[in-house]
């Protein structure tokens, strides 16, 4: 019982400290809606910085959450997955002819890619 309860509390630290990360470095910058394919997502680009940070649309958001809140969290989150956000963050760097150079997870449904250009 008492491991549970250290692991809750880690896992929350954890999760904490993603979304203080997020409202640090990008609560003052404005998201520009870019869209690909069928998709839309908000992108915070700090070009001053050569960052940006990428989450999918409110609704897209609140859509996943409900399906991993169905599952008790067995579906496979595709907001917390590399793969799922350098697709459309290199797509609009590359307007700029900019490239990534790295990246992380801030906390689900929200990822941090560096670059340079």
């Amino acid at each position: 019982m008492k491991n549970k309860a250290i692991a809750s509390s880690l896992l929350l630290i954890a999760a904490c400290s993603g979304v203080n990360e997020a409202i640090t470095k990008y609560g003052s910058t404005k998201p520009v809606t870019y869209e690909i394919g069928e998709e839309k997502w908000r992108i915070f680009d700090q070009p001053e910085n050569n960052r940006l940070m990428i989450t999918p649309t409110v609704g897209a958001s609140a859509g996943q959450g409900a399906v991993t809140g169905i599952t008790y969290g067995l579906a496979r989150n595709p907001y917390s997955q590399r793969e799922t956000f350098e697709p459309p963050a290199a797509a609009y760097l590359s307007t700029r002819q900019c490239k990534i150079t790295e990246g992380h997870l801030v906390v689900n449904t929200q990822f941090e890619f560096k670059y340079s250009c």
